[in-house]
């Protein structure tokens, strides 16, 4: 499930022309034998990214040309092999009322703990009293008992270590709310904690500056005290992406490479009372597909079949603008309201210096599209070949 990214000359690192002519690649399989993904530049650097959970050997074809009407093709395999062992703990949260003994069933602390390997995970260690003297009984199930200290309202912690039955192991901190139920003898309410929805696409880094955008925006506190989140930097999500969250609320998430879905993370707040009190609440991140789908690949020959390069999905974005360059980096093609029609790439030079039929020669071209929302650019490479 770890993307591959090799530098040029990459592939054509032991391609040889006996002319001494300089190779580049004009075509290859964007998707491989087991349904991989690959992306190949001219130059022969690629990136490759196996499909969900595959283990074993991957194959993908490249065409080199020597840019004298000679062609020779080549496979290249992949061994995709079983990576970190380690499993993953990660911390948790949890609140009881004050004096009440919380009961937790399995799989307790292990319910967010992942192994990369599949493996069944028990926790084999912990603290049996708490930093706050809260007392800890907790099973190799995940499940566990803890007694807060008598009429404390502190946030209690203690750690556990989990272990894949093989040796390899991961520590993780569980941290107890200790709160005074609404109306108490104490005279402060906890704070009102409500679960977020936010979105992102994939690949992309979701940064919230404003805090009236933040976390806090919909929660409360009955007694109109302070709130603030509790901070944290570079957390794991469930689904591996990584979220800090600011005292104001405000928050950055990067999600996962290549996962599209809802990923989740429980955040906590707390208000300035006396006792200060807490809550906590789910943050929930939809992570999209990208909006368009590009093709790789078109034959601009004239026979009425691929002629034109194709951006499905395009005219969802009308302000979009495209623009085409060539492996030295020259623009070569560039339009604003790419539409699949009127305006659309047909191997012609608009840029630059043109001769004759205005046509670019065949090979790799690098593209960047703006779809002009605001959202991140789309880039990747173009094969023209007629």
């Amino acid at each position: 499930d770890t993307p591959l990214g090799v530098t040029s000359p990459g592939v054509l690192a032991n391609d040889l022309d006996l002319d001494g002519d300089n190779l580049t690649i004009i075509a290859h399989d964007s998707i491989t034998v087991s349904g991989g993904i690959v992306e190949l530049d001219p130059n022969g650097g690629f990136s490759y990214t196996p499909p969900n959970g595959f283990e074993g050997d991957d194959t993908f074809t490249y065409v080199i040309t020597d840019g004298k009407g000679g062609t020779d093709t080549a496979s290249v395999n992949i061994a995709v092999i079983r990576g970190a062992t380690d499993p993953v703990a990660n911390n948790d949260v949890y609140a009881t009322n004050k004096n009440t003994v919380l009961i937790i069933e399995a799989p307790g602390v292990l319910e967010n703990d992942t192994d990369p390997n599949g493996d069944v995970l028990s926790v084999i260690g912990y603290d049996n009293t708490g930093a706050q003297g809260g007392t800890v009984e907790l099973n190799t199930d995940g499940s566990f008992t803890y007694t807060p200290a008598t009429d404390s309202i502190n946030t209690d912690t203690f750690t556990y270590i989990v272990s894949d039955g093989k040796g390899n192991m991961d520590t993780a901190l569980v941290s107890i709310h200790i709160i005074v139920p609404p109306g108490g003898a104490d005279g402060n309410s906890p704070p009102i904690a409500v679960a977020d929805t936010v979105m992102t696409d994939l690949d992309l880094e979701l940064v919230v500056t404003d805090p009236q955008e933040g976390i806090l925006v919909n929660d409360s506190d009955p007694d109109g005290d302070k709130i603030t989140a509790l901070e944290v930097s570079n957390a794991i999500t469930d689904q591996g992406g990584s979220i800090s969250i600011n005292a104001d609320g405000t928050f950055s998430y990067s999600p996962r490479q290549g996962f599209v879905g809802v990923d989740t993370y429980e955040y906590t707040i707390c208000d300035d009372g006396e006792p200060q009190l807490c809550d906590s609440a789910i943050i929930s991140i939809e992570v999209k597909e990208l909006p368009v789908k590009v093709f790789d690949a078109f034959s601009p020959n004239g026979d009425g079949i691929n002629d034109s390069w194709v951006i499905q999905g395009i005219t969802q974005f009308p302000n979009n603008h495209v623009q085409i360059f060539n492996r030295w980096g020259n623009l070569v093609y560039q339009v604003r309201g790419y539409d699949n029609t009127a305006n659309v790439w047909q191997g012609q030079s608009t840029e630059g210096i043109v001769f004759g039929k205005n046509e670019v020669p065949d090979g790799g071209y690098f593209y960047v599209i703006n779809l002009g929302d605001g959202s991140k650019r789309i880039s990747g490479f173009v094969v023209v070949r007629r």
